[in-house]
């Protein structure tokens, strides 16, 4: 969960994800959508995760069984969804791309810093983030208002 949060890969692309990326604290990768490079500055808290997914192979995530690479998105998938499954929590690698997104844009992330992190070729999707992110800081700073969250009386 981890990596596909603190990466906003998609599913396609973090069962790929290899140390071979790894280069100087950042990981560089060619999203296999649209073939665009992201760029993903090692945070402390993935640097844990990837040192939690050190195996003999050259991916991080291999099959529990045998310990191999996943051979597709979906067989990484199917055993996502299995261990969700077991432990209570929605299936969804998506959703955790989708939360990636939603908070770097609330912390301030911008339509082009989205594009480049989530391998985004167009305004359409960042976009989609920073406007919500915008509304949502916009809807708090009314809140803050004195008398902000009480409406006048009819």
């Amino acid at each position: 969960m981890d990596l596909l949060l603190r990466t906003g890969l998609r599913r396609g692309d973090v069962f790929r994800l290899e140390p071979q990326h790894v280069k100087n604290g950042v990981i560089e990768f060619r999203a296999s959508k649209n073939a665009k490079m992201v760029y993903i500055d090692i945070s402390p808290q993935l640097a844990i995760a990837l040192d939690a997914c050190k195996t003999h192979q050259m991916a991080f995530l291999t099959t529990p069984v045998h310990g191999r690479p996943f051979k597709s998105a979906a067989s990484f998938g199917n055993w996502f969804g299995k261990m969700c499954k077991e432990a209570g929590v929605a299936p969804r690698t998506h959703g955790l791309r989708k939360k990636g997104a939603i908070d770097l844009a609330e912390l301030g992330g911008t339509t082009e810093e989205l594009k480049a992190r989530f391998g985004w070729e167009t305004d359409s999707m960042a976009g989609l983030y920073t406007r919500e992110a915008g509304r949502r800081k916009l809807s708090k700073q009314a809140s803050e208002r004195p008398n902000g969250n009480t409406l006048p009386r009819i």
